[in-house]
C-alpha cells in the first residue's frame, strides 16, 4: 500500500511461463511454414500437395496471432508489475492484454468472481458497457469485449491467476472499497 493505494503485483513466474508458451508457440509456426518447403515421404508428400495452402495458412495465422500474444506480454514486464491497482478513483487492472484503463468506482455496480477450470477471474460489472468498448482503438478488443459481455455479463474481467495474491482476499479487497464508496454516496 503507497500514497492510499493497494497495488497487488503480477507474479513474475507465471509471466514467464506464459512468454516461454509464446515464444514455443510461434516458432511452430515458423518451424510449419520452414518444413512446407522441404521434399517429405511419397505417401505424405500426396496429401501435402493438396493442402499446401491450409498448411501455410495455419503457420501465418500462428506467426500473427502469438506474435501479437508476445508483444503483450513483452509490455507486461515493462509495467513494473502492477497487476491489480486499487485507489480513490477505481481500479486499474493490467492483468489481460486489452486492460490498463481506470475504471472507476461510480461506474462500479459489483464484483462477481467466476471460476473456469483452473483458471480464476473477477467479473467487474459496470454500468457504462458502451463507454469502455468505445474507449479500445483496437477493433479485436472491441470484438473481445463485445465476447465477454455476452459470455460473462461484463466487458471488465480480472484474471487473478496472474496476480501475486490469493483469490479470495482480492475479491475481499474489492469488495470492502466498493462498499466504503457506496456508503458514502
Amino acid at each position: 500500500m503507497e500514497n492510499d493505494k493497494i497495488i497487488i503485483p503480477m507474479r513474475v513466474s507465471f509471466l514467464l511461463s506464459l512468454l516461454l508458451s509464446e515464444i514455443i508457440l510461434l516458432s511452430s509456426g515458423i518451424y510449419v511454414i520452414i518444413m512446407s518447403f522441404f521434399p517429405l515421404p511419397e505417401p505424405i508428400n500426396n496429401w501435402f500437395i493438396y493442402n499446401q495452402i491450409i498448411i501455410w495458412s495455419v503457420g501465418i495465422i500462428c506467426i500473427i496471432f502469438f506474435g501479437y500474444t508476445l508483444k503483450i506480454i513483452i509490455h507486461k514486464f515493462s509495467i513494473k508489475n502492477y497487476g491489480l491497482i486499487i485507489d480513490d478513483v477505481g481500479i486499474i487492472d493490467n492483468t489481460t492484454g486489452s486492460s490498463g484503463k481506470h475504471i472507476k468506482w461510480e461506474n462500479i455496480v459489483k464484483f462477481k468472481r467466476y471460476n473456469f477450470l483452473i483458471i480464476q477471474f473477477i467479473i467487474v460489472i459496470v454500468d457504462n458497457h458502451d463507454e469502455i468498448v468505445k474507449k479500445y482503438k483496437n477493433k479485436l478488443f472491441q470484438i473481445m469485449a463485445k465476447m465477454d459481455y455476452k459470455l460473462v455479463g461484463s466487458t471488465i474481467t480480472i484474471y487473478l491467476n496472474m496476480l501475486k495474491c490469493k483469490p479470495k482476499i482480492i475479491y475481499n479487497i474489492l469488495q470492502e472499497e466498493l462498499k466504503k464508496r457506496k456508503n458514502n454516496e
